[in-house]
């Protein structure tokens, strides 16, 4: 096997690692790996990123320079969503100055959206509003959608009205928007609101996408959507989904019943929210897995505050 093949498959290996969320095995095949680049280097940046080691990335990125290579927009790109997903917002605003005024490089509308994001998550949503005004190109949807998720999360209602206008002329087709903002309306009450985006949507004939969640078992793939009763071991499944949540209220997890805009009672907003397509790929993960292995879901649309922090205290 020549050495161009041996290193692809270093590459490959290494890629794969990361991607599974084993940073460790990732780490050490990229030590073994003989010649180095800013390609590898990169993806080294990249996986810390992604599996939410933001000290790591830094720690990587400073090797690189030490070792001589030059970092491009890529790299960049991959520190930035490592400051976001760690919460380093000194580091993040480091970075994003590095990459413009020491390496002169044009920031992509990603590396934008990433600052949008970090500063966001860290609660300081009108930095994040006065970045975004500044920008020497016109933000995109997805900057856009992140912003107004956030405005969402912090029920700052002015600027969610302000971002949800922009981000409807910008994408009038997108169905995710019409539903983050009828969630927010529902969220703080405003009854009005949620039945205008809902007109809004039929005259321009949106529908909501179906929320789908996978998983893979035995090397078979396994399909969810919310309230999923048509799975062979569907009684097992709510009947564990059951137990833990039973055991997830001792230690503290109340419902957040708020994101439900259905007008029914609450028991049965429990219900929807409990039966989310996550919860119930999780816990068939918990039923089928041996204990202490790792359970990987994967989504076609964002996953909804309570799913986070059930997944959070599962987790723990």
């Amino acid at each position: 096997m020549g050495l161009g093949c041996l290193y692809l498959f270093r590459m490959l290996f290494f890629d794969m690692y990361a991607k599974c969320g084993c940073m460790e095995e990732s780490s050490k095949c990229f030590k073994t790996m003989s010649i180095k680049n800013v390609v590898s280097w990169t993806s080294l940046i990249a996986g810390y990123g992604k599996n939410g080691l933001g000290l790591q990335a830094i720690k990587a990125f400073d090797e690189m320079e030490m070792e001589g290579f030059i970092p491009n927009k890529i790299t960049f790109l991959g520190l930035l969503h490592a400051c976001c997903r760690g919460g380093l917002v000194q580091e993040g605003w480091r970075s994003f100055n590095t990459t413009v005024h020491e390496y002169c490089l044009t920031p992509m509308m990603e590396h934008y959206t990433c600052m949008v994001d970090l500063l966001v998550s860290a609660g300081h949503l009108n930095d994040a509003w006065g970045f975004i005004e500044r920008m020497p190109v016109k933000p995109d949807a997805r900057l856009l959608t992140a912003f107004l998720s956030s405005c969402c999360f912090q029920k700052n209602v002015e600027l969610a009205r302000s971002v949800a206008e922009r981000l409807l002329e910008l994408e009038p087709q997108e169905a995710g928007a019409y539903m983050l903002l009828s969630n927010f309306f529902c969220i703080v009450g405003d009854l009005k609101g949620v039945a205008n985006v809902r007109r809004l949507m039929l005259s321009r004939g949106i529908r909501k996408q179906k929320a789908l969640t996978w998983i893979e078992i035995n090397r078979e793939i396994h399909s969810f959507e919310s309230g999923d009763k048509s799975h062979p071991l569907s009684g097992k499944i709510h009947k564990c989904l059951q137990n833990l949540v039973e055991k997830l209220r001792n230690i503290g997890y109340v419902p957040n019943t708020s994101i439900v805009m259905q007008n029914v009672d609450e028991h049965i907003k429990e219900e929807i929210v409990l039966g989310h397509s996550e919860k119930l790929a999780i816990t068939f993960g918990i039923i089928s897995k041996p204990a202490g292995t790792q359970i990987m879901i994967i989504k076609n649309l964002r996953v909804c505050s309570d799913c986070h922090e059930f997944t959070r205290l599962i987790s723990n």
